[in-house]
């Protein structure tokens, strides 16, 4: 799963440089370029990060989806190889804007009562304050 999403990152990259050099300019989601961050930073630091597309799966047959069981999974899922245990992280990318659905937020809820670390990023900033936050606290 993470060597297809580094493929899929690494076609994007490409895409965007053949049209930039044609001139033509790709418009990119401010939730997604907000989740690659996350998902740099974290994996810079040492982080196992799994990003999670939660569209469903796609039926040629029917033209639908079929939709996740789950509802609400957050779109990065972390671990950190921490000893004696890992720590769990489940990170929900907003924009300033964005709206969490209530099937976000209870799944946040569960993750936490779980014992996980679950939370909503609207910038990277809290991300970093969140990560240092616990790694202090485990030391």
């Amino acid at each position: 799963m993470i060597i297809e999403g580094a493929i899929f990152d690494w076609i994007g990259i490409q895409l965007n440089l053949i049209f930039d050099w044609i001139g033509i300019q790709m418009k990119r989601q401010p939730e997604g370029s907000l989740k690659k961050a996350i998902r740099d930073y974290l994996t810079l630091k040492g982080w196992l990060c799994i990003p999670i597309r939660s569209v469903g799966i796609y039926r040629k047959d029917t033209g639908k989806y079929i939709p996740m069981k789950t509802k609400g999974v957050s779109d990065i899922i972390a671990i950190f190889p921490h000893k004696p245990y890992a720590i769990p992280l489940a990170i929900e990318a907003k924009t300033s804007k964005g709206v969490l659905k209530p099937s976000q937020q209870k799944f946040l809820d569960d993750w936490n009562k779980a014992g996980g670390i679950g939370f909503v990023a609207r910038d990277l900033d809290t991300v970093i304050k969140k990560v240092s936050s616990v790694l202090l606290a485990m030391e």
